[in-house]
């Protein structure tokens, strides 16, 4: 199986479905083990993810890493 990397949009994305899924930001956090204002909090993006909720989603955060283009005037 090949690794599925979810960038910002697609996790809020299967954010929105999950909540759909339960029927409300509440429900879905009550079923996802984590508690209903820190949920609502992360799921409007007032904080990051937290490591109780990406696991409870079966996701882990990576981080990634550029090498910057070098200038012309170099």
């Amino acid at each position: 199986m090949s690794e599925v990397l979810l960038d910002g949009a697609d996790f809020y994305a299967l954010l929105r479905k999950k909540v759909k899924a339960a029927g409300s930001k509440s429900e879905c956090a009550r079923s996802l083990g984590v508690n209903v204002q820190t949920f609502s909090s992360m799921f409007h993006a007032d904080r990051n993810p937290s490591r109780k909720l990406l696991d409870a989603l079966g996701l882990e955060r990576v981080e990634l890493y550029r090498v910057k283009s070098k200038s012309k005037k170099q």
